[in-house]
This record gives structure tokens, sequence and C-alpha cells, in this order.
């Protein structure tokens, strides 16, 4: 039995998919919503979760949760108690990253990141076929647009040089 590789595909995102749902919704259900309290003589905790790059600034008033990029960010703690949390939201940036997708076939792709806002980055790259027919003329260049779904792990999709669009798993290093 010979299956398409297109098929093959879309059989593994879905695995990757239900994988992902399992850990988020977990076994016991909704979980109750329980509004966090301080530390008796505390008047802020904050919390840096790097795998969802957020910091959260919980105080008497309520809670705060802010994106943070991967470049420097400030936290001011003012002598009257109140915290503000500072994080470039947009700009420039070098990262590099590398993945596996489905255009018109299955490829690889090596590329940089130039521009991010919040969890969504802007980059270019290089695409070659997973086939026994990789010669010179099947790289592609390509212009691609990725979300961040968790730590360095995104979903990108971009358009190459041949006007096809792409759909790709990668990791950021």
């Amino acid at each position: 039995m010979n299956i398409q590789p297109k098929y093959k595909l879309f059989a593994g995102l879905l695995v990757l998919i239900g994988v992902f749902m399992y850990g988020r919704c977990g076994r016991s259900g909704p979980k109750p919503v329980i509004k966090p309290i301080l530390p008796v003589n505390d008047s802020a905790q904050i919390t840096v979760n790097p795998s969802n790059h957020t910091v959260t600034v919980q105080t008497t008033s309520g809670s705060h949760t802010t994106f943070l990029p991967d470049g420097p960010s400030l936290i001011d703690v003012e002598h009257n108690g109140i915290v503000k949390v500072t994080a470039k939201q947009f700009g420039l940036e070098r990262h590099v990253f590398g993945g596996i997708g489905y255009g018109d076939d299955l490829r690889i792709i090596v590329g940089a990141d130039l521009l991010y806002f919040r969890r969504f980055d802007l980059g270019l790259g290089l695409t070659v076929p997973l086939t026994n027919s990789m010669t010179v003329y099947r790289v592609r260049a390509l212009a691609a647009a990725s979300y961040t779904v968790f730590d360095n792990t995104r979903l990108t999709l971009g358009i190459d040089n041949q006007k096809v669009v792409n759909g790709f798993v990668t990791v950021r290093f």
C-alpha cells in the first residue's frame, strides 16, 4: 500500500494537534477558576513563565499579564508598591529556525526571523524537498510568517519563489 506524502503529513499534523489538545485539556475536565491570593505581608507577586513568554503581576487590586519577547525586559517595583513591566512588543530580531512541512511536496526549511510582534515573526528561508530528486533547482526561497505556539515551537506559513504556499512546524534556535 503506497500512501501519498500529503496524506502522511496530514496524519502527522492530526497527531500533533491531538497531543497538543490532550495536554491542554487534561483528563479531569475544566479546572475551577480560583483567584490567586497573595502571601500575608506581600504587596505584589511576580510570576515569569518562560515557556509561554509571559510575566504575570498579581497585586491586591488584580493581576496583569504581559508578553515577554526574547529581548531584555525591565521590571520596576516603585516605593509605593506599584509594579511596572516594560517589554518591547515589536522590533527587529535575528533568530535562526528550522523545520519540516509541506507545500507541493514534503520539505525542510532553514531560515532567519527578521521582525517580531509579540508571538508573530516575519522572516526569510530556504526550502529543500525531502524526495530522491534533491537537485539544486528544487531549492526555493521563501518569505514566512510564524506564530509561536509553545516555547520555541512555531507554526509557519510562507510563500516561495514559485508562488507555492507552504506550511511548516518550525523550532527557533
